[in-house]
Order: C-alpha cells, then structure tokens, then sequence
C-alpha cells in the first residue's frame, strides 16, 4: 500500500491528511507502507488542466523539500515499519531516447 506525496510544499498539505491517515491504520494493523515522494514527478509541470501551469522549482528547492517531508513522515509513522522512496531516484535515471523506444512505440503521436 503506498501514497504519493507532492514536495512542490515545504510540508505535507491538508489534503494529504485522509490517505496518510489510512496509511497509518494500515501500519497499524501490521502492514508497511510505502511513501513515495515525487522528487521527480514533481520538477514535471502539472497538466491536469488548471488555469495556470505549476510554478517550476530548482532541484536544491526540490530537495529540500523532499529532506523537510521525509522528516514529518517519519514524525507521523516512526522509525521501523514503513518505507520512504523518492521517485527521483528511478526518474533521474531514464534518459529520453530509451524511453520513448521502449515506451513511445506503443502510443501515436497524437495520444502523446
């Protein structure tokens, strides 16, 4: 069981409250969740379709944040039993050719 957490903030926000808090009853009841940070999908622009497009941070912003949430999640599910990944450390390592040769092949480029 895993949640997303978005570090375009210094901090987790309300809205993260809900699944956070059903992570924990999970973890309670003796699973071990994940979090995944978006360290990478976070430097992408946000294309759900607002009126305005999200405002691009420099890595350093990007990693401190990540460093910021990191501890509050750890605050809020302890030391042990849960696990903390960011999404940049998998992203950052995908290049754009072999992506789309593996990826792009399956969409047209109208769907892309």
């Amino acid at each position: 069981l895993y949640v997303g957490v978005d570090p375009t903030a210094k901090s987790i926000h309300i809205v993260n409250l809900i699944p956070l808090t059903i992570l924990k009853r999970f973890q309670n009841a003796g699973h071990r969740p994940v979090i995944v940070v978006g360290g990478g999908t976070g430097m992408i622009g946000d294309p759900s379709g607002k009126a305005s497009e999200r405002k691009l941070l420099p890595k350093d912003v990007f990693d401190e944040n990540v460093s910021r949430i990191t501890k509050q999640m750890t605050r809020l599910f302890g030391k042990d039993g849960f696990e903390i990944v960011n999404n940049y450390d998998w992203l950052s390592k995908l290049d754009l050719i072999s992506f789309l040769r593996d990826y792009g092949k399956l969409f047209s480029i109208n769907v892309m």
